[in-house]
Formats: structure tokens, C-alpha cells, sequence
């Protein structure tokens, strides 16, 4: 269950709450929204969902914007040694996904650029192809920790 970051004060109780079920937690971050409001719950979530485009509607197009949220979400990720994952969703195609994936995204949430393919198993098939070829990019430039 996921809630938004948007919401303030409430949010250490929600994710209490939520966790009290049993259930996982995510928090969502809209694109005004500063990622640093994000910051504090990091160690309270099992997923970081950044919003890459205002929510209401299907079909909008990706915001670029958000790149460096994500990029940041996976900074904060490494360095606080968490396990969080770094979901997207909004304007996701296969160009979007592999740049979302190379600032460190993990999970993905697309709608209209896989469900107007006439074939969906093998959208996602070149979806899926695309954010891994871009994942592995940024493993092997990342230094190695020994």
C-alpha cells in the first residue's frame, strides 16, 4: 500500500498503520514535491515511488525532470545501506524505462505504452530487454566496493 509524502504529518502514523497489517509499505513522491521530503521515512518503506507525471490521467507524456530524483533515491539508497525499491510510473515506455533504470529505478508502472501494443507479452518482452540492457550499464560503471 502505498500513500504520499504529500500528506505530511500523517505519514509516520500511515506507514506505521500499514505496517501493523502486514502489508508492505510505499510512499509516492508527485513531481512538485521535493525527493528531500522523502528522506526521513527511507528506513520505514519497502518501495519509493516517484511520480513522473502529475497524477489524474493516463497517456501523459514522461517529465525528464524527475530523473534526478530517482538518480537520488538510488544515492540515498547505497549510501544508507537500505533495500527499498525505486518504482516510476507515469509516461514509461521503452526509451523512459531504460533512462529510469539507468538513474536507478527498479520498478515500473506502465499503462498506455504497453496496453496499445497489439502485443502485449512481447511489449513488455522488449520493455523488460530495454531496462536491463540499461541497468547493466550502470553496474559496470559503478566503482567496485571491496
Amino acid at each position: 500500500m502505498t500513500v504520499h509524502v504529500e500528506l505530511g504529518e500523517r505519514v509516520t502514523q500511515l506507514l506505521w498503520k500499514i505496517r501493523s497489517l502486514g502489508v508492505k509499505v510505499g510512499l509516492a513522491v508527485n513531481p512538485p514535491t521535493a525527493i528531500t521530503n522523502a528522506e526521513s521515512y527511507l528506513n520505514q518503506i519497502d518501495v519509493l515511488l516517484i511520480m513522473t507525471v502529475n497524477p489524474g490521467f493516463g497517456g501523459q507524456p514522461f517529465i525528464h525532470e524527475m530523473l534526478p530524483k530517482v538518480q537520488q533515491a538510488a544515492a540515498w539508497r547505497r549510501e544508507k545501506h537500505l533495500a527499498y525499491r525505486i518504482e516510476v510510473d507515469g509516461g514509461i515506455n521503452l526509451q523512459t524505462a531504460g533512462e529510469c533504470a539507468r538513474a536507478g529505478a527498479d520498478t515500473f508502472v506502465s499503462g498506455t505504452a504497453l496496453f496499445g501494443q497489439r502485443q502485449l507479452g512481447r511489449a513488455v518482452k522488449k520493455m523488460r530487454e530495454a531496462v536491463r540492457a540499461h541497468a547493466a550499464k550502470v553496474r559496470t560503471a559503478e566503482p567496485a566496493l571491496g
